[in-house]
Parts: C-alpha cells; structure tokens; sequence
C-alpha cells in the first residue's frame, strides 16, 4: 500500500530575542529549519536568520504549511496518511500514522534515586520523585521501576494492598518473602507475581554475598477489590524470546495458562531483539507502554537502540507511550544497534 506523507520538522531555540542559542533538542540540533516532504517533493527553508530579523514573517509560512496539511488531510484516504511532528521544546517526537500515536518517555527525564545501596529509575512519581505530569500511571500500568540493589541489601518487610506487583528479573538474584509463607530466590528468566488483594507484607532482598541483582518492578491497578492475595512465579528462557514477543502477563479473563493471570486489561509481552531484525505487534487495546531494558549497564557507551514505527527511536532507559485508535493497530520494532535489545511491551487499557 503506498503511503503519502506529510512531515513538518520544526526546530527552534530558546533566548532568540537575546541571540542565545538554548538547544533543547535530544539530537543538540540547533538550526531552525522546517521541512515539508509532499508527494516525494521536498521543499527546504532555512530560518535561522527570519527568526531574528522577520519573525512575524513566520505565522505566514505556519499559515501555508497548515493550509497543505488541511488539503492532505481532506484528499487522502487516512489509510494511507502518515504524518510525523517533532518539536524539541517538548522533548516529545511523535509517529503518527492514521491509527497510533507514540510518545517517547526519555530515560534522562525520569525520575532517579541513588541511594548507594540502591540505584532506581523511575517512569512515574514515586517514593521522593514527584513529577505532576507523571503522576497517575498509564491506564492500569502505575510504576514501573528499573531497580539495581547491591549485594546482602534490600526492600525490608513492608505492606501492600489492592495491588498487582510483579518483577522482571534482568540479571542475578532476588530473594522474596512474604506473610502468605512463600520463600524463594528469583533469578534471570524468572517473574515473580504478586497479587496483594486485601493486604500482605513482603521484603525483596539481593542474598548474593558478590553480584548485584537488577530487576524490574511493576505494579497495576486490578479491575477488582478485596481479591484473595496470591503468589506465582513462573520461567521464560532467552530463546523463549529471541526475536519475538513472548506473552508473560495477561488479563486472567484470556484464560491463558502459559501467562501469569492478572486480574486487569493488560497484556505484557518480553522480547530480546538482535540486530537488524524487527517483529509486529497488533494492540488489542487502546494504549501500550514500551520499556527499553538498561542491559549494557549505567555508563555503557555502546547500548541497545530500537525503533518504533517510522522514526522514534528509543535507546536503553528509554520508554514510550502508545495510543491507539483501532483495535489490531500495528506496530513495527526495529532494533537499529549493534547489540541485542531486551525491552518490555504492554498492551493495556
């Protein structure tokens, strides 16, 4: 199917008026340009000097562009419509086919907390983080944490209630234990499932005497109240997910007895992608959440690199949104690097 696109780059600085130059642009791009690409003809102006001199000049040019997007807009088939908009005083770039809209959540605008013992990035507020924007989750999804404990440190024994609590083990060991009886040390490939119902207390402890244990963990809201607390723990190996989405939660009304149950609208998917090689995903709901896993480590200057759709690219921390408009809408992952890329995917309401 052929696809027309429409792309408007917008690049712009902050401190024009003083002839500063502020870049806020992820790439540290600090030329103003915009770009059209209409029907293959691609129609480049440079503003770099109108922003100073003629700024008012600009709204007519945004008035011209705006009337093409209107004649694009009622003259094609949203089918075959894909428009891409990136805006660096945001932060956000967005791929926008007809029917899903992605929204990058960059590693370096989360939440982080080193406590030495403990090193902990954070999608949404959480613990001392508080990000107003950031505040209430994604659908059901409420944290996501990307944790790394030292050796014979941890979580001591605390509460939770009315609560899915489940971790993504990455690398070493997590001893869980909790007032349901249940003891047991987690390792890779294994995920161990909380559900908190009417109340538990549990601690997270890294046993190892030498390693650290770097692990995921994720909570979500259940669709019910007052549920019987529960405990599962369950293995994928590696192979289970080379280059593939490999189904490691799902909403208990699916019935699925390969997954975790969970009493919610979500599914959660483990890949590890190689290089060059891309799979698809068709949601099943209205929103998704992608997680890029920090496998190189915390200084690694050669990290894991994917891309979504037809331009947001995400490196090792990073995170995106996904809204979807219809069901079965398809997105496409890329790994663009040169090392392998594990990474969660959520399809949720």
């Amino acid at each position: 199917m052929e696809i027309i696109q429409f792309t408007l780059i917008y690049q712009c600085s902050l401190g024009i008026s003083t002839g500063k130059k502020t870049s806020v642009t992820r790439s540290n791009e600090s030329s103003h340009l915009r770009t059209l690409l209409f029907a293959a003809k691609q129609i480049t102006i440079d503003y770099s000097m109108i922003h100073r001199l003629f700024f008012p000049v600009l709204f007519f040019f945004d008035a011209v562009m705006l009337a093409r997007v209107v004649f694009l807009l009622r003259h094609t088939d949203k089918n075959k419509l894909s428009i891409l908009y990136k805006h660096p005083n945001c932060s956000i770039s967005q791929t926008m086919p007809s029917n899903i809209q992605i929204t990058p959540r960059f590693s370096s605008e989360r939440g982080h907390a080193d406590h030495g013992w403990l090193n902990s990035f954070h999608t949404w507020s959480f613990a001392s983080y508080y990000d107003p924007k950031f505040s209430n989750g994604f659908g059901s999804l409420r944290v996501l944490n990307e944790d790394r404990v030292e050796p014979s440190n941890g979580f001591g024994t605390h509460p939770h209630r009315e609560y899915e609590i489940f971790s993504y083990i990455v690398d070493g060991e997590l001893q869980h234990k909790d007032s349901m009886g249940n003891t047991e040390i987690i390792r890779r490939d294994e995920v161990q499932f909380t559900s908190a119902g009417t109340g538990i207390q549990h601690s997270e402890y890294n046993a190892n005497k030498s390693l650290w244990v770097h692990f995921i963990q994720i909570w979500v809201k259940p669709n019910q109240s007052n549920l019987k607390p529960s405990y599962t723990t369950k293995k994928w190996s590696d192979n289970d997910k080379l280059n593939k989405l490999c189904l490691i939660i799902d909403d208990i009304s699916n019935g699925n007895q390969k997954a975790i149950s969970i009493h919610a609208p979500v599914s959660m998917y483990a890949s590890i992608l190689q290089s060059n090689q891309s799979i698809k995903h068709s949601f099943q709901r209205s929103k998704g959440y992608l997680h890029l896993i920090m496998r190189s480590g915390l200084k690694a200057s050669n990290v894991a690199k994917i891309r979504l759709g037809n331009d947001v690219v995400l490196q090792e921390g990073d995170g995106a949104f996904i809204n979807t408009n219809e069901i079965n809408s398809e997105l496409v992952i890329e790994n663009i690097g040169s090392v392998n890329a594990e990474f969660l995917l959520f399809d949720l309401e």
